[in-house]
């Protein structure tokens, strides 16, 4: 059956709600950045550990600038004379073609930030379970495996009419295959997300509800903070519902750039909650360590009566 092409007014309503969209989880990832950056500079910075840094940096700012530099094509008017260089470029290095490239860039800089999420999210929970470092081995295996997934649904993007700026069409199988993605990841992030035993009371412990529904009682209400597990899942399975609900091929993939931003954000919540919870346990194992008794006296055993 041949696929319709949309006309030119589909084509620039679709860039619009997309472009909002983008906008939306750009706007979302920065507020956050602002609100968290003074706690970000005491426990990431302040510590210097390098491995921590690291990860952080990689999983906080890439975010930021794989969504910065998608900014061009949601809101740019990048003329056809761009367009026809990019194509000479990138036919050296691949069959991908003109805006198709444009686009491919982008979609693998979303699929990069969620590859991320996830692996960080499985880096907890084999962290909590002391897990060897087979483990590490296969959530690396994992990642590859999801971004070679990835690269090959992005290549097979077709071009539509001429459209102020660049512009490519999702065919409905290609909407299969990345349904097919994103709900790889929310299978991912349900196997991260089932509490059970000692590991819930620990997950509790650092600040993170990892229920996957994100619905949970706690009589502590100290200890409640924002299921960022949840928020996730439920962004991913949001993505999903679209794809497969939604008859227009062009909007359908609007959400993928607000549901990696949103997953960035929560996942660095994450780890910042961590780091936090961290330098208050070591802080009060450190005053614990240091309380001594005076003159010689000593606390009252159980046997000895209070004066």
């Amino acid at each position: 059956m041949t696929e319709l092409t949309p006309d030119l007014a589909t084509v620039l309503y679709d860039q619009r709600v997309d472009g909002y969209l983008h906008l939306t989880g750009t706007v979302l990832l920065v507020y956050d950045h602002l609100l968290t950056l003074k706690s970000e500079v005491r426990y990431i910075w302040a510590p210097r550990k390098i491995s921590a840094i690291a990860w952080y940096f990689l999983l906080r700012y890439f975010g930021l600038c794989a969504n910065l530099a998608m900014f061009p094509l949601a809101f740019g008017n990048v003329s056809k004379k761009v367009c026809l260089s990019y194509e000479t470029f990138i036919q050296d290095l691949n069959p991908l073609r003109s805006c198709v490239g444009l686009y491919g860039a982008a979609d693998l800089l979303i699929l990069l930030e969620v590859v991320l999420v996830e692996m960080t999210l499985s880096l907890r929970v084999l962290a909590i379970y002391s897990v060897a470092r087979r483990g590490k081995y296969f959530v690396a295996a994992v990642a590859i495996i999801v971004i070679a997934l990835g690269a090959w649904t992005v290549k097979n993007v077709s071009p539509v009419l001429a459209s102020p700026g660049c512009y490519s069409e999702t065919p409905a199988h290609r909407q299969l295959q990345i349904a097919g993605l994103w709900e790889a990841m929310f299978v991912t992030d349900l196997d991260a997300g089932f509490p059970s035993g000692s590991l819930w009371h620990v997950v509790v412990r650092d600040g993170v509800i990892y229920y996957w529904l994100g619905v949970h009682f706690i009589p502590d209400i100290s200890l409640i903070t924002p299921p960022l597990n949840s928020v996730i899942c439920i962004a991913n399975l949001t993505n999903i519902i679209i794809y497969y609900s939604i008859d227009d091929s062009n909007i359908n993939a609007g959400l993928s750039a607000f549901t990696a931003a949103l997953s960035v954000t929560a996942a660095s919540r994450l780890m910042l909650n961590l780091r936090e919870v961290a330098s208050v346990d070591d802080l009060t194992s450190t005053v614990s360590g240091s309380l001594h008794f005076v003159d010689g006296t000593a606390p009252l055993d159980a046997t000895d009566s209070a004066p």
